[in-house]
């Protein structure tokens, strides 16, 4: 059974870091490679102001090999307008107060509405446990609370191979990415 799993575990590592596109080696940088905006020629698409209850997420391309997530704004006349790709793994976003919050392959990303001004926070090589943000689950006025994984040793399961597992865990991230800290688990 060992060896199954020593065999596996370079097939899934691979197989994980093609799904994410080699993403999350940085901390903070430009914008998410492939990221696009609705702007042409610096002009929005979009309206300056809109009800943000008309934004939604919705498969890019369903004829894709691979499938991809973006937000589109629903105008109240005429076809979606096509906010900005949010990633593979996942179509869950949060609006909070002006920007558009989520997470993909690990990396959390904060975007403007307009699908333009974009940050990233990557925990990737800034801690020992190798956490990785899956989704913002809650905020208040200064910190984003997030689901993440994490590695950890488990030994002595009955179900589980001793070794290291990827674990849920709790991150909060300050709105402005410019700091961030894990949460104690409970139990």
């Amino acid at each position: 059974m060992k060896k199954l799993a020593v065999l596996l575990l370079p097939a899934i590592l691979c197989f994980a870091f093609a799904a994410c596109g080699g993403q999350g080696n940085e901390v903070f940088s430009g914008p998410k490679p492939g990221a696009e905006s609705s702007s042409t020629a610096g002009e929005p698409i979009l309206p300056a102001e809109y009800d943000t209850n008309n934004l939604y997420s919705e498969v890019i391309d369903p004829d894709a090999e691979l499938i991809e997530y973006g937000v589109f704004y629903k105008a109240p006349l005429g076809e979606p307008v096509f906010v900005v790709n949010i990633g593979r793994t996942s179509p869950h976003f949060n609006i909070i107060g002006s920007r558009i919050y989520y997470a993909d392959c690990g990396t959390l990303y904060s975007v403007d509405l307009q699908g333009k001004d974009m940050q990233i926070l990557s925990l990737a090589g800034e801690n020992d446990d190798g956490i990785e943000i899956q989704q913002v689950t809650d905020y208040d006025n200064d910190w984003l609370y997030c689901r993440a994984t994490k590695w950890e040793m488990i030994t002595g399961d009955p179900v589980a191979l001793d070794g290291l597992h990827r674990v849920d865990t709790r991150v909060r991230v300050a709105h402005d990415f410019s700091k961030w800290e894990p949460l104690e688990s409970e139990g």
